[in-house]
């Protein structure tokens, strides 16, 4: 059986990301993927925000802006994030890093709550330096 990995894909152009920021955030997703044994392999796709807005209604029938959405397809999953909504919260890679584990750990079945928010620093930590 092969080991579930992370694609991280910037399929929108209002944002400049950083050198490197792609390859960053698909290591520390298949850290997470291994560690909190998710297994099945997850893309992470950023966007903006009118494409958000748009999956949002189409697909959980509300309308307005969110910062990420994550979609459990069987035996794969698609995580979608802001790009725009990262870079207005502060630091544009830390942001996304924090969306992307965020809807990681719910796609490993983490709730809100202190559990998940203890998992979130454990991965987050060396980002925050």
């Amino acid at each position: 059986m092969s080991i579930p990995t992370v694609e991280v894909i910037n399929a929108q152009r209002r944002v400049r990301l950083p050198r490197g920021l792609l390859r960053d955030l698909r290591m520390l997703g298949n850290r997470v993927l291994r560690r909190e044994g998710v297994r099945f392999p997850v893309r992470v796709i950023i966007v903006d925000d009118q494409y958000l807005r748009d999956l949002k209604l189409e697909f959980l029938g509300k309308e307005g802006s969110t910062d990420v959405l994550a979609f459990p397809l069987g035996d794969e999953a698609e995580v979608y994030l802001s790009a725009q909504e990262a870079g207005r919260r502060g630091e544009l890679g830390l942001e996304l890093a924090r969306l992307m584990v965020h809807a990681l750990l719910h796609l490993a079945g983490y709730g809100h709550g202190p559990r998940m928010e203890e998992r979130s620093r454990l991965y987050l930590e060396p980002w925050e330096r």
